[in-house]
């Protein structure tokens, strides 16, 4: 019996630990490819029920002019099959469920909305959490980042000029009324 009570503690103890500690959270990281002009765009999913941890990278965009980046998860789910959407966050900032609509035991879908024009330009942790209901469909994400165009000198150049020429016809016009006004021929 004095043998026993050690490995029933030792058992219980195990057993507890293993209950009580989940592990470090795992952070899946989202790859940004460039589209064209300005501006970069990325997917991410997941298949199973639980808070997702994703790290969206925004580094390289220091020193950027940056217009804006929107986030957007969607999941649909029928019957015992699919993901429920219950809640999202970019850095600490929730997002805006557009469509979170469930009929009981027929299914519904979710679309979560983050758009901001003010953002940081480091790493961000985006964080999903929701309910896998069966099957193999999970909910999927979009990243899409812009850049603000920024104007060359040729086209303040071209801006420059125009004022200028819209400012000396308005003065022209003005001369030739004043010009009738007083009866005096212009030359």
């Amino acid at each position: 019996m004095s043998t026993s009570r050690p490995l029933l503690a030792a058992g219980l103890l195990s057993l507890s630990s293993a209950f009580s500690w989940a592990g470090p959270v795992q952070t899946t990281p989202i790859t940004l490819s460039f589209n064209g002009v300005d501006s970069w765009s990325g997917s991410f999913s997941a298949l199973s029920s639980g808070t997702h941890s994703f790290v969206l990278d925004l580094s390289p965009f220091a020193g950027m002019q940056l217009g804006g980046l929107t986030v957007l998860l969607s999941s649909n789910f029928l019957g015992q099959s699919g993901f429920d959407i219950s809640g999202a966050s970019l850095g600490g900032q929730s997002f805006k469920p557009l469509v979170d609509q469930t009929y009981p035991g027929l299914g519904g879908a979710d679309l979560w909305l983050f758009n901001s024009t003010v953002w940081s330009a480091a790493p961000q942790t985006i964080q999903v959490t929701g309910q896998l209901l069966g099957g193999s469909t999970g909910f999927t994400g979009s990243v899409s980042v812009i850049a603000k165009p920024v104007p060359e000198p040729a086209s303040y150049a071209l801006l420059l000029l125009g004022l200028a020429g819209i400012a000396w016809v308005r003065r022209e016009r003005q001369l030739r009324q004043l010009a009738r006004l007083v009866h005096v021929p212009r030359p």
